[in-house]
Parts: structure tokens; C-alpha cells; sequence
């Protein structure tokens, strides 16, 4: 799958920097390469009213959702299936992890064509946390990310693929969680769903090829991470450039 992009995805629980961290990744990575593709910019409304904004936003993604349903029905059902046969709080919670799902898969069918290296915030592995943190049966919640992931495998090549792994000191995270409101998650809990999701995604052979990259909150381990990814993503798009010019 030589010419596929290099996706980069952030995971980790609420509070625990992945906004801040991927933000500043996709600064570093917009100054050295021609070309790099923002999942934020890409969701984004272009409204300042946080309240307006997240409208907005859930509105796109729901467009998104029903182009998907047009186009690929049975695929859209079979996802639809697998996501609402786990157990949840509540239903909207499934809607919202179909919808995002969905969003991210017309996010990085876009890279692909445009063959752009991109970070994304928020992707498909993090949709694990949600899937072990709030799930009463682990089993089912396994069953659901596997098959998510095996969908997944149309539309990403996991030898491309980079995962950062937010992962602060429990006190650290409880100190941002509370800053930012989150109370009602819990930092042990939430650390827990993480540990769950980082085995799972080791135990998984068709994805052994990723790189994992942990970072725990710290300013030495953001810098020399971003290094580490530049360095990456640079030698990636050198393959590609070498590829085309043989051509």
C-alpha cells in the first residue's frame, strides 16, 4: 500500500492533553511538509459560539453519516449492528460512536486521494476508551472494537498508521479533569479504560505494524515524541516522492 498517507492518532481519556498535543504536532509537521490534512479543520464549523460550534459540528457528521448510509447501505447497517450490540448508558452514546466512526472514515478516504499525511485527535482506536470505560461486559465491548478495527482495515494501512498514547500521572489527570469539569469521570477508571485499550491494541496481529508512542504529559516527552514522528512522517513522504518519480 505504498502512496498511503501516514495518519497519526492521539488516545487517551478526557483531560489527559490529547487536544493540546495534537495541535502542536500539527504545527510542527505544517512547517516542514508541503502538505498535511487537520481532522480538527476538518470537523471544525468555522463558528466561534462553542455552543453554535458543537451544533455544527454534530450537524456535518450527521450529513456525513447519511451520505455514508446512500452510498454504502449495507456497510452502514452492518456498523450500525456491531456498535448498538454492545451495552450501553444510553443510546446516544451508540449514535454518537457510529456517527463519529463514520466521519472519520470520509476523513481519511479524503487523505487518501489527496495522498496527505494527517493527525488526528481523536480516530479510530480511541473510540475503544468509551467502548471499555462505560461498558458493563467487557466481552461485548471487545467484540464491537475488533470488528470496528476490521472495518477499518479498507480504509487505513496500519504500517502507516502512528498512535500517541496521552498517558499522564493519575493526580495529573485528576487535576485536568476537575479543571475542565469532568466530574463526572473518575481518573482511576478512566487510566483503567486505557490500559485495557493500549493491551487490546497490542494483542491485535493485523494491526502489529503501527507504532505506539507513549507520552506522559511532560514537555521532554511531547518534544522528543513530535521528533520522533517528524522523522516518521518525513521518511514516509520520501518513499512516496521516490515511488512517483519511478513512475
Amino acid at each position: 500500500m505504498l502512496g498511503m498517507p501516514c495518519i497519526v492518532e492521539f488516545i487517551g481519556a478526557p483531560g489527559s492533553g490529547k487536544t493540546f498535543s495534537s495541535l502542536k504536532l500539527e504545527s510542527l509537521l505544517a512547517s516542514e511538509l508541503h502538505s498535511i490534512s487537520s481532522y480538527s479543520s476538518y470537523s471544525n464549523s468555522g463558528e466561534n459560539d462553542s455552543r453554535i460550534a458543537s451544533i455544527l459540528r454534530m450537524s456535518k457528521k450527521a450529513i456525513s453519516s447519511l451520505s455514508f448510509f446512500i452510498s454504502k447501505p449495507r456497510e452502514f447497517l452492518f456498523l450500525r449492528s456491531l456498535i448498538f450490540s454492545n451495552n450501553y448508558n444510553s443510546k446516544f452514546l451508540a449514535w454518537t460512536l457510529l456517527i463519529n466512526y463514520i466521519f472519520l472514515l470520509s476523513f481519511f478516504t479524503k487523505c487518501r486521494i489527496q495522498s496527505s499525511s494527517a493527525v488526528v485527535e481523536q480516530g479510530i482506536f480511541q473510540l475503544g476508551w468509551p467502548l471499555f470505560y462505560y461498558s458493563s461486559n467487557i466481552r461485548l465491548a471487545l467484540k464491537v472494537f475488533n470488528g470496528v478495527l476490521e472495518n477499518a482495515k479498507k480504509y487505513i494501512d496500519p504500517f502507516m498508521y502512528v498512535i500517541v498514547v496521552m498517558d499522564p500521572p493519575e493526580i495529573l489527570l485528576e487535576k485536568r479533569m476537575e479543571k475542565r469539569g469532568l466530574n463526572d469521570l473518575n481518573a482511576t477508571e478512566s487510566k483503567a479504560a486505557l490500559e485495557v485499550l493500549c493491551s487490546t491494541i497490542h494483542s491485535l496481529n493485523p494491526f502489529s505494524g503501527m507504532v505506539l508512542l507513549t507520552n506522559d504529559g511532560s514537555d521532554v516527552s511531547t518534544e522528543k515524541i513530535n521528533a520522533t514522528i517528524l522523522d516518521l512522517v518525513k521518511s514516509n513522504e520520501q518513499k512516496k516522492n521516490n515511488y512517483y518519480c519511478d513512475k
